[in-house]
């Protein structure tokens, strides 16, 4: 309602909209914000109870017109991260491995990989929200949910994600061939339970950095740009999904695989020609000769 106020100030309108004054209001708009449609909803919210004529006024061919041509202004481009590809996630884990590792290049080699091997967003319990009233202990990730088998695969419980708002939770579930071939996220996964569990044995949380604190999404991004400067956070599930697409995975599976429940996960494909050809190379130079 800011927006009308303002609007009726300006331009000495009536406080109750009208046909003639509802038009020149949502073109005011449009050059303002970009969904002027849902300013309307909630002035609907508002005025309707009141104003019996309010479905008159709103839906004139008059403001029709105003709102198909709102909808043909340029738009500033939407900014994503790009992807994180193969062979960065090979650098984090090549230094994970490495026996000069701390065990902070561990836990990160290990939160990358999974983002992107199992497609997960870092706020899916990979790191600690930044703003204190969005944490909770309901929330985070328990190394007692952790499940290993042998060499084959690793599991554990996601107790919430921004898509279950009733924490009925997840089981996230990883293969060996859930990664690149160039190393097995199992074994990256039992590397790093062996030296959280030596470090942190009375802590049930499964992401604990040396110093004791948990991951922040600055701490995970400012080691991703070592490697990869313009990738942020979300390139992780942006290059696991693209990763996936682009070795033919059915995109039903995807969809399952990054527990997408319409067809947002296509945004994630990153299908630039340049890209796709920098991880088919990569894939064929892995190929046994």
């Amino acid at each position: 309602m800011k927006h009308w106020y303002a609007f009726i100030e300006v331009y000495h309108f009536d406080p109750t909209p009208t046909a003639y004054s509802l038009p020149r209001f949502t073109a005011f708009l449009s050059r303002r914000i970009k969904h002027p449609d849902k300013v309307l909803s909630a002035m609907a919210a508002f005025f309707k109870p009141t104003m019996p004529n309010w479905d008159d006024i709103r839906y004139t061919h008059a403001m029709q017109s105003v709102l198909t041509g709102a909808s043909k202004q340029p738009q500033k481009p939407t900014k994503r991260s790009p992807p994180l590809l193969p062979q960065h996630l090979t650098k984090f884990v090549e230094a994970a491995v490495h026996p000069d590792a701390s065990y902070d290049d561990i836990l990160f080699a290990f939160i990358a990989a999974l983002g992107f091997c199992g497609v997960l967003r870092l706020g899916d319990g990979l790191i600690e929200f930044d703003a204190v009233e969005d944490r909770s202990w309901r929330k985070t990730v328990k190394r007692s949910s952790v499940i290993v088998t042998g060499s084959t695969s690793f599991q554990y419980t996601l107790p919430y994600s921004k898509t279950d708002k009733f924490y009925e939770g997840a089981t996230i579930r990883l293969e060996r061939s859930s990664s690149p071939d160039d190393f097995n996220i199992v074994h990256l996964c039992k590397l790093y339970l062996r030296k959280r569990d030596k470090l942190f044995p009375e802590s049930d949380r499964l992401f604990i950095r040396e110093s004791g604190q948990p991951p922040f999404r600055d701490w995970v991004v400012r080691r991703i740009r070592l490697v990869a400067p313009s990738v942020t956070g979300h390139g992780l599930r942006a290059g696991g999904c693209t990763w996936l697409a682009l070795r033919g995975v059915p995109s039903d599976i995807i969809k399952r695989i990054g527990r997408w429940k319409g067809p947002d996960w296509e945004i994630y494909i990153r299908q630039h020609p340049a890209l796709m050809a920098a991880i088919a190379m990569w894939t064929i130079r892995r190929l046994p000769q």
